[in-house]
């Protein structure tokens, strides 16, 4: 496939993008350029990049903040199809998030102006924006609510259950989600220390709820894990 073609293939695939015609498709492409980062790149630091808009082509993006002592918090991690960066409509706002490759990544950076610009008198594309703006607020409350009112262990099994309605996929006979994580990833993403969140994931290993292979969590019984989220 030519060159400019796969680009914008892979940005019909978008889900922001979805339903543009041909040539809508094309003034993406011509207004966008393509990045790649290697696994463990920084893609953006916190108020940096706030005029741009990123396109997730290929690979694995974490979103995180740190504290004072540096410790970090993952609040989100993202997938082909999606985007970030400053999506907010608000002007002069920006993002107070590092974004990082948690793999070979590929992205298309736009101008905000640009894009904003570009979807001004397209209503279907600044609905789904707002509402991917709304789940990010949703999403964000939430995890302050677990970490009020829930143990690292319900936080554990919770992160587990999101994360395998995003990347889980099938393995023998279970559910695998499908992205390396340490205990280190793990306790970043529910606000717990390694030592605390080890405790937890073997207290679901030793009742034969998870199982672990090469850095990868398989969930070994689905309906009794979302049992237990749900009490």
């Amino acid at each position: 496939m030519d060159k400019g073609l796969k680009k914008i293939w892979y940005l019909s695939r978008i889900n922001l993008l979805e339903g543009l015609s041909p040539d809508e498709m094309k003034y993406i492409d011509s207004h966008s350029r393509m990045r790649e980062f290697k696994k463990g790149a920084t893609i953006y630091f916190p108020h940096e990049d706030a005029l741009r808009i990123f396109f997730l082509k290929k690979g694995k993006v974490k979103l995180f903040k740190t504290d004072l002592a540096g410790k970090e918090m993952v609040f989100a991690i993202l997938k082909e199809r999606e985007c970030f960066g400053s999506l907010s409509f608000i002007e002069g706002a920006t993002t107070n998030e590092f974004a990082q490759a948690m793999e070979d990544t590929v992205t298309c950076v736009m101008d905000k102006k640009v894009f904003f610009s570009f979807i001004e008198n397209k209503p279907a594309i600044v609905l789904r924006l707002s509402k991917l703006l709304s789940l990010k607020v949703y999403e964000l409350e939430m995890m302050v609510e677990e970490l009020t009112f829930k143990t690292v262990l319900e936080r554990t099994v919770s992160l587990f259950l999101k994360l395998n309605d995003k990347f889980g996929t099938q393995y023998a006979g279970n559910k695998m989600i499908d992205i390396n994580l340490t205990h280190s990833d793990i306790a970043s993403m529910i606000g717990s220390t390694r030592e605390s969140t080890t405790l937890a994931m073997n207290k679901l290993k030793s009742s034969g709820l998870i199982d672990s292979r090469k850095k990868k969590i398989i969930l070994k019984d689905l309906p009794r894990l979302q049992q237990f989220s749900e009490n």
